[in-house]
């Protein structure tokens, strides 16, 4: 019984994530192409990179997913290098629009 639950749980919160992931998706492509459409298609690959990364590390605590100790580490380290990749273009693209709309602080 205890299981059925948490499969169900599973379910419902991976399909609450990958709604709200299309959503978001279907907003950012109502805007016109540019640094800002670019930077929020970032935002979104950083949100659903999370969401994968959340949906597998769930699944091999839980036990869906039997994998050795090492091949977990060296999969979260590759996850997160990647993770980290996406944030730094991130940044990378809100720094250009930071320079194109001059975005400064007032001393």
């Amino acid at each position: 019984m205890i299981d059925t639950i948490y499969y169900i749980v599973i379910y419902i919160i991976a399909g609450m994530g990958l709604l709200s992931l299309i959503w978001i998706y279907q907003g950012i492509k109502n805007l016109t192409e540019g640094l800002i459409r670019t930077l929020f298609m970032h935002v979104f690959a950083i949100a659903g990179y999370a969401f994968s990364y959340a949906v597998w590390t769930f699944c091999v605590s839980v036990g869906i997913i039997e994998l050795d100790v090492e091949l977990y580490r060296i999969l979260n380290g590759v996850f997160i290098a990647i993770f980290f990749m996406i944030i730094t273009r991130t940044a990378v693209y809100a720094k250009r629009i930071g320079i194109a709309y001059g975005f400064k602080k007032d001393d």
